[in-house]
C-alpha cells in the first residue's frame, strides 16, 4: 500500500457514494487505475464496499452546491460580480443542456467563498466536467469546488 492507496482510503472514507470516475478526477488519476488500485485495497481487506449508486438509471437528480473563490488582487468586488456573470453565460452552454441545469447564483460578499453555484445534474461527470473544464478555467476564479447536496426522484428537474 502506497500513499496514493492511502489518499483513495481517504477520499472513500469521506465521500463512500462516489463513483469510480469522481475518485480518478479527485486523485489525478485514470479510472482503470482508480478501478485496479480499489479492487487491490477491497483484496486486501482494507476496503470493505465501495457503494455505488447510478442515480440517472433510476430517474433521480443530483443537486450540488458549486463553491468558488475568485481572485479579488485583479479586480476586488467587481471581479467576484463579472465571474458570476461568465457562470451565468457558462450555465446557458449547450454543451451542457439535458444533463446539467445552473439553477441559482448566489454572491456572497462576506463568506469564505465568494460565489455559490447551485445545479441540478442527471451525473457526476457532468459536474465535474463543468468544474474542471469550465469554471476553473474563467479569468478571475482561484479555485471551484462541488459539492454535493441531495439527490431527488424528480422528472421535470432538467426540462427548463
Amino acid at each position: 500500500m502506497d500513499e496514493k492507496d492511502l489518499e483513495i482510503l481517504e477520499y472513500v472514507a469521506s465521500h463512500p457514494h462516489d463513483p469510480l470516475k469522481a475518485i480518478a478526477f479527485e486523485l489525478g488519476i485514470s479510472r482503470i487505475t482508480a478501478q485496479r488500485r480499489v479492487s487491490s485495497l477491497m483484496r486486501q481487506g482494507r476496503l470493505n464496499r465501495l457503494l455505488v449508486v447510478d442515480f440517472d438509471s433510476m430517474g433521480y437528480t443530483l443537486h450540488f452546491r458549486i463553491d468558488v473563490n475568485v481572485n479579488l488582487q485583479v479586480g476586488g468586488a467587481k471581479s467576484i460580480k463579472a465571474v458570476a456573470m461568465a457562470i451565468k453565460q457558462l450555465g446557458l452552454n449547450r454543451k451542457f443542456r439535458g444533463r446539467m441545469f445552473v439553477s441559482r447564483i448566489q454572491l456572497l460578499l462576506a463568506s469564505a467563498t465568494d460565489i455559490s453555484v447551485y445545479v441540478r445534474a442527471r451525473d457526476y461527470e457532468s459536474v465535474f466536467a463543468f468544474v474542471a473544464e469550465e469554471l476553473r478555467a474563467l479569468d478571475g476564479v482561484q479555485s471551484a469546488s462541488a459539492v454535493q447536496a441531495a439527490w431527488t426522484l424528480d422528472e421535470t428537474a432538467l426540462s427548463e
